[in-house]
């Protein structure tokens, strides 16, 4: 392993490391053979980016940013009047449309220098069970995060996919979910089965759902398993889950498109390796931002139901961004600053 500087955002390139790990490893784009890095999005008029190349193990320490080469960031945050006003139009469709379910977001501008190599450190302490990344294309930017929910990984014989959803403030005591919330994962987890049947997906089998913690949230999800020949058509008909757009698809996707103030760009999208043997580790792009000359734009969202209780979808949003952020360290007065 060498240990020559490497500033990200000279290349289209991305260091990442997988849940479980400590170690990171670097994949710069080039022209031949090797894995694949998808970095997929969920607004429909941006590229799907796929870098290739063969990953290489680096220290975090070893990865910096040219801020020169950064644009400052010109996206408004979304304000606490904004986010309500979205959240009870999305419940008042749910009332009167065949909306079931709904998944309202925004977003959050921290100020400051993010500083690289640190950062990755901390996201990997703090999350160890997240896919941890920092990504650079000259069509998307510099963006970051630490995803803990898996798209699909594994092997054609035995591929591995999650629901997940619900969230609450974690506690030393287990307590018992509440009806949103196992209603809000139940949609979410037939739709996956629905959704892994239509692709051909074979030997569907699923766990009874489990409490994960990530940082000082937590969330339920249910671990299904299968068997797939077609790779691409299982993540074509997976993505995206009722987790991060809603159900019925086409309605939610219509809803978000009215309702929402900013673009998601590759927010909710989808990142992540696959190998010549199809071998498969795709996250959806969760806990995340874009990093600008100034600070980070970072995004995060809530899956709104009937019974949804707007100022606790908006409590939701900044736990879960201070989850995220916090872990940067740099960002002054930032639980003051969310609220």
């Amino acid at each position: 392993m060498t240990t020559e500087s490497i500033l990200l955002n000279h290349k289209a390139s991305v260091v990442y490391s997988l849940p479980g790990t400590k170690r990171f490893n670097l994949i710069e784009d080039s022209i031949g053979t090797g894995s694949h890095f998808h970095f997929h999005p969920f607004d429909a008029d941006l590229p799907d980016i796929i870098l290739t190349g063969y990953a290489r193990e680096v220290e975090a320490t070893q990865i910096s940013i040219d801020y020169d080469q950064l644009s400052p960031n010109a996206t408004l945050a979304t304000t606490k009047e904004e986010h309500q006003r979205m959240v009870k139009e999305a419940m008042r469709r749910i009332i009167e449309t065949d909306l079931d379910k709904v998944v309202v977001s925004s977003t959050f501008f921290a100020p400051g220098k993010v500083q690289l190599a640190p950062a990755l450190l901390s996201l990997r302490e703090k999350h160890e069970n997240a896919f941890v990344y920092a990504f650079f294309h000259p069509e998307a930017g510099l963006w970051m995060g630490a995803s803990p929910e898996i798209l699909v990984s594994g092997l054609p014989e035995g591929y591995t996919t999650v629901s997940l959803a619900g969230t609450r403030l974690y506690t030393d005591e287990p307590q018992p979910w509440g009806q949103k919330e196992s209603l809000e994962q139940s949609i979410v987890t037939d739709y996956i089965k629905g959704q892994l049947k239509a692709s051909g997906a074979e030997d569907i089998r699923i766990a009874r759902p489990e409490t994960v913690r990530y940082g000082e949230i937590e969330h339920l999800k249910s671990i299904l398993r299968f068997r797939a020949d077609n790779l691409q058509k299982v993540v074509q008909h997976l993505h995206p889950t009722p987790a991060v757009c809603g159900s019925p698809y086409q309605t939610a996707r219509k809803t978000i498109e009215e309702l929402e103030n900013h673009a998601r760009m590759w927010y909710t999208g989808y990142l992540g390796i696959e190998t010549a043997n199809s071998e498969a580790a795709f996250y959806v792009n969760l806990r995340c931002g874009q990093v600008f000359a100034d600070g980070m734009l970072a995004y995060s969202g809530g899956g709104i139901t009937f019974d949804s209780e707007p100022l606790n979808e908006w409590e939701e949003t900044r736990e879960k961004l201070y989850a995220f952020l916090s872990a940067f360290g740099n960002f002054k007065n930032l639980r003051e600053n969310l609220h």
